[in-house]
């Protein structure tokens, strides 16, 4: 590492206005990559309920999961919490990952079982309101020009 420095030093030194080009350029790529990233994460829409109606007793939570990102996504994992109404503490979640490839624009729905209780409550599972907590360090995209 200090012989990169020294060279990354001695650059600068030699060459000061292209080395300032150089890393003006590589700042602007990262912003831009950073908004990309983030305008991917929010393109993609993630769901979760309490529907045994639809996905049977033994798995009653149902979640979908819609690709409207511009990239195929090869896997991903969320966290799927369930709080009771009116309240900011968790009392139940789950870590949920896949490996489907969702090209842009599909959806995907699978069913899981009810996650573990955190703490004591008594509680009517139809009544929580649940959410998904997406990161991007967790979602796994195609590379470009991959389909």
């Amino acid at each position: 590492m200090p012989a990169f420095a020294l060279i990354l030093g001695l650059a600068f030194a030699l060459f000061p206005r292209t080395m300032l080009v150089l890393t003006v350029a590589l700042m602007l790529w990262l912003v831009h990559y950073g908004r990309e990233e983030e305008a991917r994460l929010q393109a993609i829409a993630i769901t979760a309920a309490h529907d045994p109606g639809r996905c049977g007793q033994r798995a009653p939570v149902r979640i979908v999961l819609t690709n409207g990102s511009d990239r195929t996504i090869t896997g991903i994992t969320v966290d799927v919490r369930a709080r009771e109404p009116g309240t900011s503490r968790d009392i139940a979640g789950m870590s949920v990952t896949t490996t489907r490839i969702l090209p842009p624009g599909a959806s995907w729905t699978l069913c899981e079982k009810l996650p573990a209780l955190w703490h004591d409550a008594t509680l009517r599972w139809p009544t929580l309101e649940w959410r998904v907590e997406k990161d991007s360090r967790k979602i796994v995209f195609a590379r470009a020009g991959e389909p």
